[in-house]
């Protein structure tokens, strides 16, 4: 191999290993200045989701390099640097493929029609100024191609005790914290934030009066974003199998 060659090939060498170990950073650090309010939780989750095409870039240039070289040291830290990069793409990749196919909608409810309102979360420093009302239209048709099993619920017992039930079931969701409640009207307002990234996402339970008992409608909104990853839906069918 001529010497200018050797050179390219050492070149592309090291700024794949430099991608690589730059993309397991971002991977990781993403993650923890979110968690610990260093970065807000969007800037977070991009700056983990930069470590895939900086995983891929980096992978692309160890492989050229380890198909050229023949000299066995530049081999060996080629190798060692695609195994970097192969395990953070994966590592980022095997989760969002998990999402696949869910619709680019972050606001959940029961009821696509009549859906519960926010009241309180609207007074909340994080939402103020901003449209709480259930965007419905394009939300709704995608929702219900999406999650067509979600319905309101009908609970044969009084309104009463199916409140006191629902708050204790909201209380028991992961992150979650109640921020308001109205027992005559049949609200429960809550937030729920993510363990990893702080996400918050704002929830509401409404609580009426049915001739079966009492009927209950719920809805799940996030703060940041267009989609969700299905967390939403999620947490609204973890409510509806626990009164069931």
């Amino acid at each position: 191999m001529a010497e200018s060659e050797s050179k390219a090939v050492g070149w592309a060498a090291n700024l794949g290993a430099w991608l690589a170990v730059v993309s397991v950073c971002a991977a990781c650090a993403g993650p923890a200045a979110a968690h610990f309010g260093l970065l807000k939780p969007l800037s977070g989750f991009a700056l983990m989701a930069s470590a895939l095409p900086l995983s891929l870039a980096g992978l692309l240039l160890l492989l050229a390099a380890l198909v050229v070289s023949s000299d066995p040291a530049l081999r060996f830290r080629c190798l060692c640097g695609s195994v970097v990069a192969v395990f953070t793409f994966c590592a980022i990749m095997f989760p969002a493929l998990g999402s696949r196919g869910l619709p680019r909608i972050n606001d959940i409810t029961t009821d696509t029609v009549d859906p519960p309102r926010f009241v309180h979360a609207g007074v909340l420093a994080a939402n103020r100024g901003l449209d709480m009302s259930y965007p419905g239209g394009e939300f709704a048709a995608l929702q219900r191609q999406a999650y067509p099993e979600l319905a309101p619920s009908v609970v044969a017992d009084s309104p009463a005790r199916v409140f006191q039930r629902v708050y204790g079931i909201i209380l028991d969701l992961p992150g979650a914290e109640i921020t308001d409640t109205d027992p005559i009207e049949g609200r429960i307002e809550a937030t729920a934030t993510s363990r990893v990234f702080r996400f918050v996402d704002d929830f509401v339970a409404r609580i009426r009066p049915h001739e079966a008992g009492a009927i209950v409608d719920l809805r799940s909104r996030s703060r940041d974003g267009r989609g969700d990853l299905g967390v939403n839906a999620a947490r609204i069918e973890a409510v509806l199998d626990a009164l069931h």
